[in-house]
């Protein structure tokens, strides 16, 4: 099946990628505020545009590769990194990670919604086993999403966002 997004075109296989995470017990294990916060996250928190792309893909929402929170965002919102995998290939469209030197990159994603960057990358990292043998893709995602959490308690947001440190989420 075929597919194009922004500027890349894949090529991607639903049940073979349903089937990798079918072999994937649980969900994303980290229980750090920032990783609960994204998986507490819900239809109404996120655009349209991402739920039916991962839906389209086969990915479930609360099984990513990693979660990396970026920073504190606008308001009580926070930035993400979160990246997935499924299986296919990248027909066209340059890879989303774009080398600065001889070791480092950066992220050259497409806007597919307010708040919303997407990339796919054949440059993969924290691969599942699941997927081993297939060829595989990774889809990066850079979002800026609510804090939906009632507790708050990081240092991180104390120290670079006054509006979570002045936060009292008992009121």
């Amino acid at each position: 099946m075929y597919t194009t997004i922004a500027r890349w075109t894949i090529e991607h296989d639903p049940d073979a990628t349903r089937q990798c995470y079918a072999r994937i017990p649980g969900e994303y294990a980290c229980n750090c505020q920032s990783c609960e916060n994204y998986l507490a996250l819900r239809e109404g928190d996120l655009p349209r545009e991402l739920w039916n792309l991962l839906g389209s893909l086969a990915i479930p929402f609360r099984k990513p590769a990693e979660i990396g929170l970026a920073q504190t965002g606008t308001g009580e919102s926070v930035q993400y990194g979160v990246w997935y995998h499924f299986v296919g290939r990248i027909v066209a469209g340059a890879d989303c990670w774009k080398p600065t030197s001889e070791t480092g990159y950066m992220y050259d994603g497409e806007g597919i919604a307010p708040g919303v960057s997407f990339g796919s990358s054949s440059n993969l990292a924290l691969v599942n086993d699941a997927f081993a043998g297939r060829p595989t893709v990774q889809l990066d995602f850079q979002l800026e999403v609510p804090w939906v959490l009632d507790t708050l308690s990081h240092p991180f947001f104390d120290a670079f966002n006054p509006a979570f440190a002045n936060r009292n989420p008992d009121s």
